[in-house]
């Protein structure tokens, strides 16, 4: 569940860089070895996680179109599981 969620906090941060990146100088952090702009921060994490972030979206566009899944349905048997697997479940999120 965590990777799924690191994909998705990757995937969003890399498309909304995306729509801000030509060439785009301006100065995301400041350090004493130098500025990083950025260009810089989105041509990393496009090259550091680009492929698994179009990856997961890719399996999620074909999951959502293939199966047709309510809220209610999700919630139901996030439900079941709580109630069987009790603190359990706390663990493995954690």
């Amino acid at each position: 569940m965590k990777k799924i969620a690191i994909a998705a906090i990757t995937a969003t941060s890399v498309l909304a860089l995306s729509a801000c990146s030509g060439g785009d100088s301006e100065v995301v952090a400041e350090t004493k070895a130098g500025n990083i702009t950025k260009e810089d921060l989105y041509q990393t994490l496009k090259d550091n996680a680009g492929a698994d972030a179009l990856n997961m979206l890719v399996q999620q566009k074909v999951l959502d179109d293939k199966y047709d899944v309510s809220d209610k349905e999700i919630d139901k048997k996030l439900n079941e599981y709580k109630k069987s697997m009790g603190d359990q479940l706390n663990q493995l999120i954690d």
